[in-house]
């Protein structure tokens, strides 16, 4: 049965979809998917939050991690950040290493037209001209 209102999927929803370790659950997200009249949206924080946990729980790589993120941006029944991920993804195996955050932070605040300002000088060194050292 479709449900009436959007869903949103919280980081548990996405994960068991990504990674199909509980198929029962990876079967409902699927179902949602599929029935769906609307995009099952997904929050910026439960997107971080994702990449997160397959970093520091399952200890996957960046190249392994854009690629499941990847997927998520692509998929066409996801609503997502996509502006803003689609910048961001491009940079998480790119050196100097920077966190996912810290990305999201700089690509966010140049999709404002400001300028991210930050005492952490290897984001600014890998972002000039999004970020500004402060002091």
């Amino acid at each position: 049965m479709a449900h009436a209102k959007p869903l949103a999927l919280d980081c548990n929803c996405v994960l068991r979809w990504l990674l199909r370790d509980n198929t029962a659950q990876a079967d409902i997200v699927d179902h949602h998917l599929r029935t769906s009249k609307a995009r099952l949206h997904i929050a910026d924080m439960a997107f971080a939050e994702v990449v997160w946990v397959l970093g520091s729980y399952y200890k996957f790589d960046d190249q392994l991690i854009e690629g499941f993120m990847r997927k998520l941006v692509e998929h066409e029944k996801i609503n997502c950040n996509r502006v803003l991920f689609g910048k961001v993804l491009g940079h998480m195996t790119t050196s100097p290493k920077v966190s996912f955050v810290d990305t999201c932070l700089a690509f966010y605040a140049g999709l404002s037209d400001a300028t991210l300002l930050t005492f952490d000088r290897t984001l600014a060194k890998k972002f000039p001209r999004l970020v500004s050292l402060a002091g």
